[in-house]
Order: C-alpha cells, then structure tokens, then sequence
C-alpha cells in the first residue's frame, strides 16, 4: 500500500540568509522544506530536469559560501519535469528567493512604521532576531539601506503610509 500523495525532495544551493530566512518560515519534512503551496514554488517547477538530459553550460558566479537545502516536489513534477536543478539555476533561484525575502521584510517594516508607529529600526532589528540572522548572513545596515533605496527612496514607504491615513479617516467616519 503506497501513500496518495509521495514527495520527493532535490538539492539546492543556497545563499545562508535564504536559508536561515527559509528554516523560519517553512515547515520541514525530514531535512527538506515543504514549500509546494507556496507562490515561488513555480520556480523549482520550471528549474527541475533529468539527470540524463545535459544541462546547458553557462558562466557561473563564485557559490562558494552558498549552502545545500533540499526542497520538496511533488511527485508528478519528479516524474514529468526531472530530479534536478543545473547550477546556474540555482544561483538565478537563489537571487530571486534573496529578492523576495527582503521585498517581504521591507513591506513588513513600511507596514509597522505607517499602520502601527513603530520605529523603522526596531522592526529592523526585530526582523533580525525573528528571523535568528547572524551578522555575516544578514545585518541590521544591509537590510536598512536595502530599505532606504527599495522603498523609501521610490515612494512606495510614502503609498502605504498615505493608504493608512486613508483607511483610518476612513473608519473613523462610519
């Protein structure tokens, strides 16, 4: 008797803040994490290919202070799409995972700081200890500098802050 739903789980290098950032905020199954409901799951799935298909060549930045996590896959992407992700795809998927974990921090610190009045380097460095960055992983001036040019240098800090007060006035009217 076989379970409905087998997983299977492939390796993939990553930088340590994705990997801190991903032991987190997934579950994990074993030594790999369950993130096949989750948006970026695409990214795997279009990545993943056979062992006996050769991989296409390409120049690869210096990975060497990158870390192996495994992911889980489902068992129709094992079987339709592969077991494996080429190297310069996991770098691309390593960047595009970093991306989007400071994009979410930045929406979390523009969020306190309009919705709640929190001070933007306390939600900072509350991100920080959540998250159990160490410093050579991620450190309190990247994240704010990533900050200053993603979000308040742009004006979208200035969009959340400007819908807050819309919505509170708002609220206050009913």
């Amino acid at each position: 008797m076989t379970p409905k739903n087998k997983h299977y789980s492939v390796e993939l290098n990553v930088c340590p803040s994705v990997a801190r950032w991903l032991d987190a905020n997934f579950e994990s199954q074993g030594n790999a994490y369950d993130i096949r409901n989750s948006s970026f799951y695409i990214l795997f799935q279009t990545a993943l290919f056979q062992k006996n298909i050769k991989s296409p060549n390409k120049p690869l930045k210096k990975t060497e202070n990158h870390i192996p996590v495994r992911i889980l896959i489902k068992e129709w992407d094992f079987y339709h799409f592969g077991w494996n992700i080429p190297t310069f795809a996991q770098v691309k998927i390593s960047r595009l995972l970093f991306d989007l974990m400071m994009e979410k921090f930045c929406e979390h610190i523009a969020y306190a700081y309009a919705y709640g009045g929190v001070p933007r380097d306390v939600t900072i460095r509350r991100i920080l200890v959540e998250n159990l960055f160490e410093d050579n992983e991620l450190n309190y001036y990247y994240v704010r500098k990533w900050y200053q040019r993603k979000f308040q240098n742009t004006g979208k800090e200035r969009e959340v802050i400007d819908f807050a007060r819309y919505t509170q006035e708002n609220i206050t009217e009913i």
